[in-house]
């Protein structure tokens, strides 16, 4: 029994990060709560609902519901990486930096991040650290070929 709900789940999952990235974001708010009523520990749905509230402007919530997606599992680097873009619409800048930080440290790599991490810096007026994740973004897309 315990396989089928984990199967239906992961169904369920899969259309609501459709409907989301479609933009049918009522939907896909319906149905990442309804997972979360069979798994409130749901770490996917718990973080998408929470970028789904981000996008919609209540960013206490989306903080409250990334965070909870962390505690759940702390080695996304996406989640952290959103974490830090509700702080930093919330204005807590040292937070977002925080929040960037552990998602390269799990993804050094990542564009997004490192990006996030050069603007927030720079709107923390550290710009030889803004410009050197500006440098690590440029040279990992470089090798990646983006212009």
């Amino acid at each position: 029994m315990q396989r089928a709900a984990a199967k239906r789940i992961d169904e369920m999952f899969a259309v609501a990060a459709r409907q989301h990235r479609t933009g049918n974001l009522e939907e896909a708010e319906r149905l990442y709560q309804q997972i979360l009523l069979a798994d409130p520990r749901h770490a996917d749905s718990l973080h998408l609902l929470g970028v789904l509230a981000h996008q919609a402007g209540r960013n206490e919530a989306a903080a409250d519901l990334i965070a909870k997606a962390i505690v759940q599992n702390g080695q996304v680097p996406s989640f952290h990486n959103n974490f830090g873009n509700v702080q930093r619409a919330l204005g807590r800048l040292q937070q977002a930096a925080t929040a960037y930080e552990k998602a390269l440290a799990l993804k050094p790599e990542s564009l997004d991040a490192l990006y996030n991490l050069a603007l927030t810096q720079q709107e923390q007026g550290k710009l030889d650290a803004a410009a050197a994740a500006n440098t690590s973004a440029c040279r990992f897309a470089d090798v990646r070929g983006l212009p």
